[in-house]
């Protein structure tokens, strides 16, 4: 599925996208607390939300992935 691009009126092309989850988050860490490894598998979210956040004006834009399946 292709959709337009989103861009934002000030130009910017990278957005924040802010989605509730419910799950547990897994890591495997070392004896010094460093990550070696994460699973996402139990992490589940529900719909995209309808707009992001532009990260260079803060300007809320539509989503390009609002509609999607998962």
């Amino acid at each position: 599925m292709t959709t337009k691009p989103t861009i934002c009126r000030c130009g910017s092309k990278l957005f924040e996208e802010s989605t509730p989850v419910l799950g547990v988050w897994k890591a495997t860490i070392d004896e010094h607390g460093e990550t070696l490894d994460t699973n996402l598998d139990s992490i589940r979210h529900r719909r995209y939300p309808k707009t992001v956040i532009c990260l260079e004006c803060g300007r809320r834009c539509p989503n390009p992935r609002y509609g999607r399946d998962r």
